[in-house]
């Protein structure tokens, strides 16, 4: 009866070490995850520095950060 319980703890630590190797896959799993959502994020970055300059100063204009006329001085100096 001793030489069992003496030989599961050295195959691994029971309980234990079963837990221990859930815990582990969980980390891995959650790190793949994790990589994969930021490679995502990264490309769709991307898009979004891909705008124009006239548009961006059209989006400015529409949330209210420039008046019409600092919108018209900035639209003309684009076109130049």
């Amino acid at each position: 009866m001793m030489d069992y319980y003496y030989n599961q703890g050295s195959m691994g630590g029971g309980i234990f070490g079963m837990l221990l190797s859930l815990l582990v896959l969980a980390a891995l799993v959650v790190g793949i995850i994790a990589l994969v959502r930021f490679m995502s994020n990264s490309s769709a970055g991307s898009t979004i520095a891909s705008r124009s300059a006239e548009d961006i100063l059209k989006e400015r204009y529409a949330k209210g950060e420039i008046t019409k006329a600092e919108f018209d001085e900035i639209k003309k100096g684009l076109k130049d």
